[in-house]
């Protein structure tokens, strides 16, 4: 399915949909790219998605870090699917907050 972009009042919610994997990186990476630069809160919901490549893991793991360095508020809305949880600490990633500042991977040691 892949990435739905949706501009709210102060944030931007890219909504991740089916499988989301290197067919759909372009697509990712410049919507986050543009939400990025918006300035506005960045908000990810992956409820709908059922897989996650490597690379879709690494342009969100490196949304987060540039977030952070602009200042920028990035996080989940709330928890990724079981499956793609289990995948993103198998492939060994930082975990991705959660707007409200918790571990996106709780129960792993938070």
């Amino acid at each position: 399915m892949g990435v739905i972009s949706e501009k709210g009042d102060g944030f931007i919610l890219l909504r991740l949909e089916g499988s989301v994997d290197i067919a759909c990186g372009a697509e990712l990476k410049t919507a986050l790219l543009q939400a990025l630069q918006s300035g506005g809160e960045v908000r990810i919901d992956a409820a709908a998605a059922t897989y996650f490549d490597v690379a879709t893991m690494q342009l969100l793991w490196a949304g987060e870090r540039e977030a952070k360095q602009r200042g920028v508020t990035y996080g989940c809305r709330e928890e990724f699917p079981e499956s793609i949880r289990i995948a993103w600490r198998e492939a060994g990633f930082d975990e991705i907050r959660r707007l409200d500042g918790t571990s996106q991977l709780s129960g792993e040691g938070d």
